[in-house]
């Protein structure tokens, strides 16, 4: 019994640890950085910081993207984890409208 409990603290550990610095406890996988609201050049910079390559899609509606303008939504969300290396969708609304 007191081999599970040891067990099981470890591994509560590791699953803080790995929370507190961003990672997984099998460091598998990097937590997704939130950027919802951020001006989209200061979320594409910290998406590529975290070790994410990032792609910009227009919101629906929108004609032209605009680098100033605040992310709506991002793929996957903040908080959830990815691959390093993989790639954040994030929505930026248009400077216009179609």
């Amino acid at each position: 019994m007191g081999r599970a409990r040891f067990a099981f603290a470890t591994f509560s550990a590791a699953l803080l640890l790995g929370s507190m610095i961003g990672c997984s406890p099998d460091e598998s996988g990097v937590v997704v950085p939130d950027v919802v609201n951020m001006k989209a050049s200061l979320a594409r910079a910290e998406l590529k910081q975290a070790g994410f390559q990032v792609r910009v899609v227009l919101a629906a509606g929108s004609v032209l993207a605009h680098p100033a303008r605040p992310v709506v939504t991002q793929n996957p969300s903040a908080g959830g984890t990815a691959e390093p290396g993989s790639t954040v969708v994030i929505s930026v609304p248009a400077t216009g409208n179609k």
